[in-house]
C-alpha cells in the first residue's frame, strides 16, 4: 500500500515538474523576497520591541506624521490608501495606537462619518526617539547589500510603481 503511494507521489510530482522551469523554491525570486521580507519585519519588531511598537504600528505612526506634513486633515481611509494597507487592518492598529496615547482618532471636518487622525505629542516624542533606532536597524540590515544597495532599492521601486499603476 505505502509503495503505491510512494509510486503516485512521484509521478504527480514528476508532472508538475514538467510544467515549470523552476526546479524549487529557491529557485524562485518571489521566495527569497518574502524570506528577506520576513526578515526585515523581525529585525524591526526586535528593535521596537523594547517600546512595545510593532513594524506595522511604527510605519502608521510614521506615515501619519508624513502625510500630516502635505494635508491639513488625515482620515483613516487616507492612511490606508497612502500605506497600501487594508483600512480594516489600519482602523484596528489606529485603535491601539489611540489606546496607547499616540493618536487621537475624532470625526472628520469633511466627512463626519470618516475619522480624522492627529499624532499627539507623546506620538511625536516616540517618533523623534525611534528614528534613529529605525535607521539604525535599517542601516545594519541593509549593509551586506554594500554597492548594490541603490540597484535593488531602484529595482524594489519599479516594481512597486508598476504594481501601482495597474491598481483599478
Amino acid at each position: 500500500m505505502k509503495q503505491k503511494s510512494i509510486q503516485a507521489s512521484t509521478r504527480e510530482q514528476t508532472r508538475w515538474r514538467s510544467r515549470t522551469r523552476l526546479t524549487g523554491a529557491e529557485d524562485t525570486l518571489g521566495f527569497f523576497l518574502w524570506q528577506v521580507t520576513h526578515a526585515w519585519q523581525r529585525a524591526v519588531d526586535a528593535a521596537l520591541g523594547q517600546y512595545d511598537m510593532t513594524h506595522l504600528q511604527f510605519v502608521l505612526l510614521a506615515a501619519l506624521a508624513k502625510h500630516r506634513e502635505s494635508q491639513e486633515e488625515v482620515t483613516q481611509v487616507q492612511l490606508a490608501r497612502f500605506c497600501a494597507f487594508e483600512v480594516t487592518l489600519v482602523s484596528q492598529v489606529l485603535r491601539k495606537l489611540e489606546t496607547k496615547g499616540l493618536i487621537q482618532r475624532s470625526p472628520a471636518l469633511s466627512d463626519p462619518r470618516a475619522k480624522r487622525l492627529e499624532l499627539t505629542d507623546k506620538g511625536e516624542a516616540l517618533l523623534v526617539q525611534l528614528m534613529p533606532l529605525l535607521e539604525q536597524t535599517h542601516d545594519a540590515f541593509f549593509a551586506p547589500l554594500g554597492d548594490a544597495y541603490a540597484p535593488f532599492a531602484q529595482g524594489l521601486m519599479s516594481l512597486w510603481n508598476t504594481q501601482k499603476a495597474a491598481e483599478p
